[in-house]
């Protein structure tokens, strides 16, 4: 086993040597990359939202993720034009046990860290409470344990945590940027030592039927009217108003058209106990929700519950309704309609700014 793992890892070395010849070149790893997810980095560069000269990005999975790969493999191979884009295969066994503790992947998570210049942990299924020492609840979908356990693990070598003495990657260089959205968020806080709501409705606001939360959408997170009134038309996200916190100035200042503006959620669960390495940045409006943290002591360490990724906020020819009653409509109309674009549009500009 040894063995096979000094040559795995050498073969990562390698391989690797060829994505960080240019060292003006940007490297970015962009985890779970499925094909939805290279199309909406590929979109947010081409259409300079991520304006980042020389960027390349590096597609990173573990092989016992659920995804089938192969699509991702045959569709950057499909497309010759996408010369900024690659994809590693992470292989090795991890366990749970193994997650918060120097483990087989170490050397690999150390690696890639190295010839990169930032990591961006995208969204997806609830992870399994267990992992922060809580039972499961009935509402909570645990569908792909396996990724869990790797990005947990990823997460935890680069930002350490407030409940072991293991030194993070990130001390070797402050300026590393984790980008985390959504469930990359979730993942952040419990890497770091938090817990989860596993479901914001029940949990936060006491309701425990889908007629009850969707006659108050102002507390919804994600859309609940298809599970009541199935139609494509309507949107399974939902945008709603988020407020910012001072904690953070940097970020603050981007809010210089609206306070409190619109985002895209799409979750029923958030942040319950907050890691001590974290500090808030964004809310619900009542409160009651994360929206955003930041790293106390790693400048450029960001998780946002929202999803300013969505590449068809930035289009006008895809229309949805919000609910069931709703006029169709594009989500940029309905962020330009509530002031809220320019909010987006700043936010990968600062995420852009990290770069240089």
């Amino acid at each position: 086993m040894r063995i096979k793992l000094r040559l795995s890892f050498l073969f990562l070395i390698t391989w690797l040597s060829g994505f960080s010849v240019n060292s003006d070149t940007v490297k970015i790893i962009i985890l779970h990359p499925t094909v939805h997810n290279i199309e909406t980095f590929i979109y947010l560069k081409e259409n300079n939202l991520i304006n980042i000269d020389n960027v390349k990005f590096l597609g990173v999975y573990y092989e016992n993720e659920k995804y089938d790969y192969s699509q991702s493999i045959d569709f950057i191979k499909n497309d010759t034009a996408i010369n900024y884009v690659s994809l590693y295969k992470v292989k090795g066994k991890i366990k749970q046990d193994d997650i918060f503790r120097t483990n087989l992947l170490t050397n690999i998570f150390d690696s890639l860290f190295l010839v990169s210049n930032g990591i961006i942990f995208t969204g997806g299924p609830d992870l399994q409470p267990s992992i922060y020492n809580s039972k499961t609840k009935l509402l909570t979908d645990i569908t792909d344990p396996y990724r869990h356990y790797f990005e947990i693990s990823f997460m935890y070598h680069l930002l350490g945590n407030n409940k072991t003495d293991y030194k993070p990657l990130l001390e070797k260089n402050h300026d590393y940027v984790v980008w985390a959205i959504c469930l990359g968020m979730q993942t952040m806080n419990v890497a770091t030592g938090g817990s989860l709501v596993q479901d914001i409705p029940s949990e936060i606001y006491g309701m425990q039927y889908f007629e009850d939360i969707i006659n108050k959408p102002q507390l919804m997170h994600k859309n609940y009217f298809n599970k009541l009134m199935p139609n494509d038309s309507v949107f399974g996200g939902v945008l709603h108003k988020i407020k910012a916190t001072k904690s953070e100035d940097r970020i603050y200042s981007l809010l210089n058209i609206n306070k409190m503006p619109y985002v895209l959620s799409w979750h029923h669960q958030a942040v319950k106990e907050l890691s001590n390495n974290l500090e808030i940045i964004f809310t619900s409006v009542d409160g009651k929700v994360v929206e955003g943290v930041a790293h106390q002591r790693f400048k450029n360490v960001y998780g946002f519950q929202f999803h300013p990724e969505y590449s068809n906020l930035y289009k006008d020819d895809v229309l949805f309704k919000e609910f069931s009653q709703s006029k169709a409509k594009s989500l940029k109309e309905l962020l330009v309609e509530r002031k809220s674009l320019k909010f987006h549009k700043d936010l990968w500009k600062y995420f852009s700014n990290m770069y240089k």
